[in-house]
């Protein structure tokens, strides 16, 4: 099951490396989707502006690994990994400043502690979202609350 996620997060970020209009200076990834960016980024596929909401990337990595009695290691062991391989792409305060991370705190689906973890580890920053839960993409869209973020990036308004 390990591999089989693995397999299928990096053909999602083979193919949206291969499609990604050259023009383009920012994607949001939610979820799943939030998971391929930062595979993205971890392997040099994309190194633009990013909103990551709920990302599931820990999840993804980790899906399969071990039974209960070896997990915690093993999973803490290839996180490490991954997020040293991430902190090598994003070398600097610059380079850090391009990705934002927004996670509701009522999320039952993706543990909101991945995303602290991958903030603290990494130094990237974290927007929690007090009533957010895992659908928390249709609400900042429907309060207008996600351009802001992508705006504090640095993403001129005419290209939302």
């Amino acid at each position: 099951m390990h591999q089989a996620a693995l397999s299928a997060l990096d053909q999602c970020a083979q193919i949206a490396a291969k499609n990604l209009d050259p023009s383009v200076t920012m994607v949001c990834g939610s979820s799943w989707g939030g998971a391929v960016a930062l595979y993205m980024i971890a392997n040099k596929l994309w190194t633009g502006k990013t909103v990551l909401i709920a990302p599931a990337f820990k999840r993804v990595i980790t899906q399969g690994m071990a039974d209960k009695n070896g997990r915690d290691h093993l999973e803490q062991k290839t996180m490490k990994v991954w997020y040293d391989r991430l902190a090598q792409c994003l070398p600097d305060d610059a380079a850090r400043s391009g990705v934002v991370v927004i996670h509701g705190e009522k999320d039952e689906i993706i543990p909101l502690d991945d995303s602290k973890e991958l903030c603290r580890v990494i130094g990237l920053k974290l927007v929690t979202i007090p009533e957010g839960d895992h659908t928390l993409n249709d609400y900042l869209i429907s309060q207008k609350q996600l351009i802001p973020f992508i705006s504090a990036l640095g993403v001129e308004s005419s290209h939302l």
